[in-house]
């Protein structure tokens, strides 16, 4: 299996670990490694048992591992989680002061070999005129000089993060040094690694990240949301650079509300969006049907996490996308989209409102909590691999022009609002070709059979699915989204064995690779992050194909490496 190295931190919500989780992992991006950094944290701000873990190696990866080998304790409760997981010869630190280890704990200890280093971090960090919280500072100083790297790259990635005074920047890189001189250089450790500079050239970002920035070179001007777990980075994010940019970034009162201001500023002509989650985007189903039967483009970013209801909202899932595909009520079409990396975070925000605008109409784009959140060491993004198209806009509408013209496509010219030389309705009930509302049966069925046409059209430009490995595998995996990251992981261990049909186009679904697969006599399996394998289900409804064999997981962590190798090795 891939060869790396895992650190994982646990302590209560709103203790830093977070921070300490996001410092580290850049360091060790600029110090040569890839990384790939995975938080888990119950719905509370404060309290319950979160940990940030990080996975890095000298070579390109993309998966999260199960395997922990440096265990750090924030606190007792921390410990007495972390405890449980230790395997032979792993390294555990924790301070000193705070835990005190159990006969039971220490039995635990002694049968696996692990090495402990119990440090006073709290006492030094307010020895050398730091505070409590800045223990997290000291462990992280004692954390590096134990990997023996260099630690400049550590002292410029806390100033980075903690830059708001001269003085707390002191504090903190006295703390780091402190730290240092608490444990000797262990080289050991990371011996079989070959530092690349190749990392070094690249960033350390999230997907939801990536989405805002995306949004940014998109040309979206306003981001509307109300904070939901996983979406709320994006509206962060985006409201951090706004000031910069220009983009109107306000929080809504509600889902209902953002929703609706994201359609009206896209009437008016503005690229704008939102985010949320499955239970707002319940509450933004009506006004995805105002979408369709007004023509008027609609972006909503949907993050997923386990439901129903509240479900569990601070873990992954990939659960609603029978609840993207159908949403709303009436016929319309309705476009999903599911990036599964970083770069198709970024890219594929462009894309989303370029289909809106182009087929004016809903477009949904999906991503999770794991990918949305998880940190990749992934190149840099540039602009120029963006593309604006908005579709067919009148500059000089005509007395004659009409703004729900019938055409062989079922998308019709569009003007904006105050345009001059002409007006239209933008009317909620059914229309004719003006706006007007209508109930005669002819005019009724003319109107909606116009927009089903825009169906075949968008089928007819939506890419294929791409595939991966080889073309003499005799199983084919098929999945979506995030399941993408493992596996491609996953093949490298069985690079021949295996192929790999990702799905980034959900809906309107292109079938023809799939049939040229099936007819070829492949083995079908499924790999989706839910209870039934929603995406297997829809392809048979789509298709006729049957995949019975299916690689589920509905607990609300995503798969780890070793279960994917498994399942594989198992074929």
């Amino acid at each position: 299996m891939l060869d790396r190295y895992s650190i994982k931190i646990g302590g209560q919500s709103g203790t830093g670990i977070n921070t300490v989780g996001t410092i580290l992992s850049k360091a060790l991006k600029r110090s040569g490694f890839y990384c790939v950094s995975y938080r888990e944290y119950p719905s509370l701000i404060k309290g319950g048992f979160a940990s940030y873990k990080i996975d890095f190696s000298d070579k390109e990866f993309n998966s999260v591992s199960k395997k922990t080998n440096l265990f750090v304790a924030i606190d007792k409760w921390s410990f007495e989680h972390l405890i449980e997981e230790v395997d032979n010869q792993d390294i555990f630190i924790y301070d000193k002061n705070l835990i005190r280890v159990s006969e039971e704990q220490q039995k635990i200890i002694d049968e696996k070999q692990v090495r402990i280093f119990d440090l006073p971090l709290t006492l030094t960090a307010k020895q050398v005129g730091g505070n409590t919280i800045m223990k997290n500072t000291v462990l992280m100083g004692a954390l590096w000089n134990l990997l023996a790297l260099d630690s400049e790259i550590l002292n410029s990635s806390i100033i980075n993060v903690f830059n708001k005074t001269k003085e707390i920047e002191d504090a903190n890189v006295a703390c780091a040094n402190a730290g240092k001189e608490m444990l000797e250089s262990d080289e050991s450790i990371l011996t079989r690694f070959k530092i690349s500079e190749k990392p070094k050239e690249k960033i350390s970002i999230s997907g939801n990240e990536a989405m805002a920035l995306g949004a940014y070179a998109a040309g979206v001007r306003a981001y509307f949301a109300y904070p939901m777990t996983p979406s709320s980075p994006v509206l962060q994010t985006i409201s951090h650079f706004a000031s910069k940019t220009g983009i109107i970034v306000k929080q809504a009162e509600d889902e209902i509300t953002a929703v609706n201001m994201v359609i009206g500023a896209n009437h008016a002509g503005t690229r704008a969006m939102c985010g949320t989650s499955g239970g707002g985007f319940d509450l933004m189903t009506e006004a995805l049907s105002l979408s369709g039967i007004t023509e008027t483009p609609l972006v909503v970013i949907l993050a997923q996490r386990p439901g129903p209801a509240t479900g569990a909202p601070t873990w992954t899932a990939q659960g609603d996308l029978n609840l993207a595909i159908f949403a709303g009520h009436g016929q319309f079409l309705r476009i999903v989209l599911a990036p599964g990396d970083n770069q198709e975070s970024f890219e594929m925000i462009a894309e989303a409102h370029n289909l809106a605008e182009k087929f004016q109409t809903p477009v949904i784009i999906m991503n999770d909590k794991y990918l949305g959140e998880t940190l990749y060491t992934t190149d840099p993004f540039s602009s120029e691999s963006i593309t604006i198209d908005r579709g067919e806009i009148l500059e000089n509408p005509t007395p004659e022009s009409m703004r729900y013209q019938f055409t062989e496509s079922g998308i019709s010219p569009r003007w904006f609002p105050g345009t001059p030389g002409n007006t239209f309705v933008g009317n909620s009930d059914e229309h004719d070709e003006k706006g007007h509302s209508v109930e005669d049966a002819d005019k009724v069925e003319a109107m909606i059979s116009k927009r089903i046409k825009k169906e075949s059209t968008a089928h007819s430009i939506i890419p294929e699915p791409e595939y991966f490995g080889s073309e003499n595998a005799e199983t084919v995996f098929i999945g979506w989204g995030s399941t993408k990251h493992i596996m491609l992981d996953a093949m490298k261990e069985n690079p021949d064995k295996i192929g790999f049909l990702y799905f980034k186009y959900i809906s309107p679904l292109r079938k023809e690779k799939l049939i040229e697969l099936k007819d070829k006599g492949k083995k079908f399996v499924a790999i989706e992050n839910n209870e039934k394998g929603h995406f297997a289900d829809y392809i048979q409804m789509q298709t006729g194909i049957m995949i019975p064999e299916r690689i589920l997981k509905f607990d609300g962590r995503p798969f780890f490496i070793e279960e994917v190798v498994e399942k594989i090795s198992n074929i």
